[in-house]
């Protein structure tokens, strides 16, 4: 059976995190804790379809409607105290380079669709052993228009 178009997006925005450089490790849905001694890491969640998703209609048309869904990036450093509020605004911009400029997932998304910012939490510096972290977590939010008969 072929991916339907929503794994395909997913599958493209986890492509373009991994395409991040100096990246320790990029996921996607991953629970566990992220393991001692990774500097940076990147996980992607697939999130949630909001939002209506059609108008009521006569069934007799083949009802092409816009979806968004809201998956979810958390962003990981590990570093000096003096350095890890940069390192985390650098992956989080890092981050939305490589979503917005993968043109697979660009033509994905096709002329009706897109990629936004929904909101964007930078957590507070914290301490893991003798290294500071930084986490954030951007919601996204990512519309593209679906066909029922052609998923």
């Amino acid at each position: 059976m072929a991916e339907s178009k929503l794994e395909r997006i997913l599958a493209a925005m986890q492509e373009a995190l991994e395409s991040i450089e100096g990246l320790d490790l990029c996921e996607r849905n991953r629970s566990a804790r992220i393991p001692d001694g990774t500097r940076s890491a990147v996980v992607l969640t697939d999130g949630a379809v909001v939002g209506p998703t059609d108008k009521v209609t006569a069934w007799r048309r083949n009802p092409t409607f816009l979806v968004e869904i809201e998956p979810e990036i958390w962003g990981y450093v590990e570093g000096k105290d003096s350095e890890v509020g940069s390192l985390r605004t650098d992956l989080f911009s890092k981050s939305i380079s490589a979503l917005w400029s993968h043109p697979g997932l660009r033509a994905l998304l096709g002329q009706d669709g897109g990629v936004s910012i929904a909101d964007c939490t930078f957590l507070p510096v914290g301490a893991r052993s003798h290294r500071a972290i930084g986490v954030f977590v951007m919601s996204l939010r990512v519309s593209f228009t679906l066909d029922p008969m052609n998923p």
